[in-house]
């Protein structure tokens, strides 16, 4: 079943990534910035649809044996598309970087291995990362690799592990938490069947009990502990992922999913003909296409245009041009993509996601 919440969510967190990535590496630090709100998103939404997924699979009669190696297919799949993504727009250094794809491959790995345990244990799992996360940062000594304002590691397998695990762009403490999260949210509620009104309220009641606490954690920052602080002239940081953040866009995860499925999953006029959800079912299965697809079409003219001026190769990086041409060459490019995907669909093209599900189902 699909759910047009999810296609809705996932579209906005697409086109956040989009906006905060043409602002950032086009022109640098912007006055106002979006960032931090769409990664979230998407990782909390890779937790919910493989709920929904594996439960397609059981429903298919589908052996967990089965199952179990389709997910971990799928997993390494992401992982070493991240990797490629990586050395190819991040170029070689950034192989390691440690970014969103090769940690959402790996959360497929993790749920593909969790999915049968009760709800309880994987909560309190999820729970554990985000808790303990402050304390690895501050034993991994966190802003050391981030001197220059972004992941600088050397190529040790120590630096290469406390990436993947503590200090990368999305490490696993504590981003994992967000797809088991996810998972177990989808569960709960979108069971396939009819509306679960009260499993919908309670999560949109978590959700806003999470936001209320993030504002609370914002509040009390310079009175915590100093190990559980790792910036303290900032209460909400994206990196390193500080409770507040965490409290916050998880909340906000849980309140919009459990907002949009009660307004518009049970509401007919949200159906396949209405313009909003036209656009959010075209971007939405495509999401890891667009994903891929903007870098390439930002990043790499800036590589190209700074060895044809004989400069280095990242000169231009931040500072081609002011945020005023970045914020409408983003809408441009939201809006060619939307036609490009639609092509896409109608002549039996395919993206990422196709091969994906060829190579590894």
């Amino acid at each position: 079943m699909r759910y047009s919440s999810i296609d809705i969510m996932r579209t906005i967190a697409i086109a956040l990534m989009v906006l905060v990535h043409f602002m950032e590496n086009l022109s640098g630090e912007a006055v106002w910035n979006p960032a931090g709100f769409g990664a979230p998103f998407f990782a909390f939404l890779a937790g919910v649809s493989y709920s929904i997924w594996s439960r397609s699979q059981e429903n298919k009669k589908r052996s967990d044996e089965n199952i179990l190696k389709v997910s971990i297919r799928r997993g390494l799949f992401l992982i070493g598309v991240g990797f490629l993504f990586n050395v190819l727009v991040w170029l070689p250094e950034g192989t390691f970087n440690w970014d969103v794809l090769t940690y959402i491959g790996s959360a497929l790995l993790v749920l593909s291995l969790m999915r049968n345990l009760p709800p309880a244990v994987i909560l309190l799992v999820a729970a554990a990362l985000c808790l303990s996360s402050p304390f690895l940062q501050k034993l991994a000594g966190y802003p050391e690799y981030w001197a220059e304002g972004y992941f600088d590691y050397d190529l040790t397998l120590s630096d290469v592990l406390i990436g993947y695990l503590v200090t990368g762009y999305f490490p696993l403490f504590p981003w994992l938490a967000l797809p088991l999260i996810g998972f177990t949210v989808g569960k709960y509620m979108l069971n396939g069947q009819e509306f679960q009104r009260e499993r919908t309220l309670r999560i949109g009641i978590i959700g806003a009990i999470f936001i209320a606490l993030s504002f609370l954690l914002q509040a009390i920052h310079t009175y915590l502990p100093e190990q559980m602080v790792v910036n303290p002239l900032k209460a909400w940081t994206m990196f390193p992922a500080s409770l507040a953040y965490l409290a916050g866009t998880i909340g906000m995860t849980l309140f919009s999913l459990s907002l949009l499925h009660t307004f518009v999953d049970q509401n007919p006029k949200w159906n396949r003909d209405n313009p909003v959800i036209r656009v959010a079912s075209t971007f939405s299965p495509h999401s890891l296409t667009v994903y891929l697809l903007h870098h390439i079409v930002h990043v790499w003219p800036l590589w190209i245009y700074g060895i044809l001026q004989g400069k280095e190769i990242d000169f231009y990086w931040g500072q081609a041009f002011e945020v005023t041409y970045s914020i409408p060459l983003a809408a441009i490019f939201m809006i060619l993509c939307y036609f490009f995907l639609r092509w896409l669909d109608r002549t039996g093209r395919h993206g990422v996601e196709y091969w994906m599900r060829w190579i590894c189902d």
